[in-house]
């Protein structure tokens, strides 16, 4: 054995890095063909002239140590992106798409494009509509015509039930039903099927108030509850009720009063 000339510790004769130190020392080496001791930058054997083997000491083994103690998956935790680089290719992909998607819906229409295809779909709707009056269950099969062609078209749409004849607060005094369609990125017009027209908010504000479905299967459910509680109510009413028909009646009343809480009176 041999001692570290930096700290006097022993070590095996052929280290160039001391392990208690980590400082570079200069390896006493033998030939691996015929074991005659050889000088550390040597190449060849003095005796035999074998080829000997070569290692390259590090500038700072210190510096190369605390690097090789890192923690990989540290690492990679605080830098997921560099020791991921697909990660960034998987992003860019992501953005590009959803930027095409976001043209698509609005930018090949250009300004106030988006507006009169609306108008147009609304227009149709109202004509293949034609007669079937301003209550809640006509209105409701017209807006659900309207919101299905709008989504056809790429316009984001949504059905709204409400009250044209006031400011009303629970969803059981609704009376008709339309769509809302996002013309823009965050604005959205009332549409009316079964007047065929948009309905701007400054002149039609009770439009932009009521409890919005975004598909056609939750406004017929919403539509069926609210049928039905309004036939167990005037039985209840007219005193004609069974007790089942009272139970049911008060049930449906409960979950009612737990949709009105969903009223919408911005967009």
């Amino acid at each position: 054995m041999r001692k570290c000339t930096h700290c006097g510790m022993e070590i095996q004769p052929d280290v160039t890095i001391c392990p208690y130190c980590f400082k570079a020392v200069v390896a006493t080496k033998r030939c691996t063909h015929c074991g005659t001791q050889v000088r550390s930058g040597d190449r060849t054997c003095s005796f035999c002239r074998a080829p000997l083997l070569t290692r390259r000491v590090p500038d700072d083994p210190l510096k190369v140590f605390i690097a090789m103690a890192k923690d990989p998956i540290e690492e990679r935790e605080r830098h997921p992106i560099r020791s991921n680089p697909f990660l960034l290719v998987y992003l860019l992909v992501f953005m590009v798409i959803v930027a095409v998607l976001l043209w698509q819906i609005y930018g090949h229409l250009g300004p106030g494009q988006s507006k009169l295809l609306v108008e147009g779909v609304l227009e149709d709707v109202a004509g293949d509509h034609a007669g079937i009056g301003g209550d809640l269950a006509g209105s409701e099969a017209a807006a659900v015509s309207a919101w299905t062609a709008l989504n056809r078209s790429g316009i984001p749409a949504r059905i709204r039930f409400g009250s044209l004849q006031g400011q009303v607060r629970t969803l059981s005094a609704s009376d008709r039903a339309w769509v809302m369609a996002e013309v823009e990125p965050g604005r959205w017009i009332a549409g009316d099927p079964v007047k065929g027209s948009t309905m701007e908010a400054a002149d039609h504000p009770l439009y932009y108030r009521g409890w919005d479905y975004s598909s056609a299967a939750e406004a017929q459910a919403s539509l069926n509850r609210l049928t039905r509680y309004k036939t167990l109510d005037a039985a209840v009413t007219a005193g004609t009720a069974s007790v089942a028909e009272q139970k049911e009646q008060s049930l449906l009343a409960s979950t009612l009063a737990q949709e009105s809480g969903n009223l919408t009176t911005v967009v």
